[in-house]
């Protein structure tokens, strides 16, 4: 196998490429070129005979791939996203990386499907665009460009590769699946709030190396599937809830993306949370992402969140909407299984999100009475556990029981620990009460020390007991659920 030379730019049109559709009229409607090969004689450094760029005083090749029908990014497919990714495969032992030429309505939402689609991914794969073509006075195009190749031969040209699918505009270059566009006018046009640039271009290009992703060990795959029956929805107030129940009753929907208020708050309106429910229990999954340009969704930091949690709705954790489309297209095309579904959702699979949750889930129809002991075995282990899970990186853990029913004035005390199967001893989580003062309250949380939970280990299947103390009543619940954040 022949040494991989140079970069190819994939040309799928944007305003980038854009020239007047009447070649006698500037002032004519802008058109993606059919060909980008004649635009790069603009750029300095080209050579348009030897098809290379120069770059840190060295020829780096460049190839490029036009597609034959190159479209306005604001008519993208999940079809073109398969075709970008098959490209990409095909020449893959050809070329040291690969920048991708699109049209910036739709580029960030690319990012992010290309970051799921390329597993395994080892070179750097950088989208770019421009806010004014490239054949334009006061361009943005051409640094957007050359730095965008310079970051694809960063192998040859600075011995370092920087193995993700990335965006770089004006002079960052993000994530992919932290990009985000912020702008319809300025030349910075996309941002990533939640996480640093991966580097800076100034007079040098600065790499933030402990923000890049570890090299994979296997060969890249692309992901054979992305479900398309999907949908993301902004509440706001006033909301008709006639709407949402026909939205959610929709054939076929499998999943939504529901961008929530500030820390994933929804309301709590009954008739709002029982269509809410009804299409969770269905098997839909309905991830929490926040409306904010910036921060992170907690479920259960507010009552209004802790109703999505009780009607099965997930937390999105940081990502941007972006990525929570693109991620629920992906994981909804890998797991049939809702349940599993959910947990995947929630795992940290492409560095699109600062941490995972994981879960350990367990039955419901419980019930304490006097004080009778009650213990309960897992549903299964916590989805990927083996590959993602340390109990070193937990930051907060919440023991929840979902749907409480207490009878008012019922006084309720009891402990809740996790048998380790290993040491054969109880692990204490902490002590639970309620006086049955707020009948209405349907879930029990108890925030839990991380300390106490060091000993989990990804195969961990511990059972969780109950010791009652003291119960004048009858106590019961439909679920309970241990979850478990950690940092990525």
């Amino acid at each position: 196998m022949s040494k991989p030379r140079g970069v190819l730019l994939i040309y799928t049109g944007g305003t980038i490429g854009s020239v007047p559709s009447q070649p006698g009229d500037p002032g004519s409607p802008l058109v993606p070129t059919k060909s980008f090969i004649p635009l790069l004689q603009v750029v300095p450094g080209f050579d348009h005979d030897k098809q290379t760029l120069t770059l840190e005083n060295r020829a780096v090749p460049v190839s490029v791939h036009d597609w034959e029908e190159p479209i306005d990014s604001a008519n993208l497919r999940v079809e073109h996203w398969y075709k970008m990714a098959e490209t990409i495969a095909d020449q893959y032992h050809e070329f040291e990386g690969f920048v991708i030429l699109h049209g910036t309505d739709t580029l960030a939402y690319s990012a992010a499907a290309l970051s799921f689609l390329l597993e395994n991914l080892s070179k750097p794969v950088v989208l770019t665009g421009s806010q004014r073509p490239l054949i334009r006075s006061r361009s943005d195009a051409i640094q957007n460009l050359v730095t965008s190749i310079e970051v694809a031969a960063s192998k040859t040209l600075h011995g370092i590769s920087i193995p993700e699918v990335c965006v770089f505009f004006r002079d960052t270059l993000t994530r992919g699946n932290r990009t985000t566009k912020t702008s319809a006018n300025d030349f910075r046009a996309f941002s990533s709030p939640n996480l640093p640039p991966l580097a800076v271009a100034a007079k040098r290009i600065r790499l933030d190396w402990k923000q890049v992703v570890r090299l994979p060990r296997q060969d890249l795959r692309i992901l054979p599937n992305l479900e398309r029956k999907v949908v993301a929805l902004d509440l706001f107030p006033g909301m008709s809830v006639e709407l949402l129940q026909n939205l959610l009753s929709s054939p076929g929907l499998r999943g939504v993306v529901l961008k929530t208020f500030g820390a994933g708050n929804a309301p709590t309106h009954p008739r709002f949370l029982k269509a809410i429910r009804k299409a969770s229990d269905k098997g839909i999954l309905i991830l929490d992402v926040t409306q904010c340009w910036s921060g992170e969704v907690d479920m259960g930091l507010y009552e209004t969140s802790v109703k999505l949690l009780e009607c099965g709705v997930v937390s999105g954790l940081d990502m941007v909407p972006e990525a929570g489309l693109a991620k629920m297209m992906a994981v909804l095309g890998m797991e049939e299984n809702p349940d599993l579904g959910r947990d995947l959702l929630q795992i940290n699979l492409r560095g699109e999100q600062a941490g995972s949750l994981f879960h350990l889930r367990y039955p419901g129809s419980g019930t304490a009475q006097g004080t009778r002991d009650l213990t309960l075995e897992p549903l299964r282990a916590m989805t990927l556990a083996n590959t993602h899970f340390r109990s070193s990186r937990i930051t907060r853990a919440f023991l929840r029981f979902f749907g409480v029913k207490i009878k008012k004035g019922t006084a309720l005390k009891f402990r809740v620990s996790l048998f380790d199967h290993a040491s054969g001893s109880l692990k204490l989580l902490g002590m639970m009460e309620s006086t049955g003062r707020n009948p209405e309250s349907t879930t029990m949380s108890l925030s839990v020390p991380v300390a106490r939970l060091k000993f989990l280990r990804p195969t961990s299947n511990p059972n969780l007991v109950i010791e009652v103390e003291s119960c004048d009543g009858k106590i019961d619940w439909e679920k309970v659920d241990l979850s478990l954040l950690t940092q990525s």
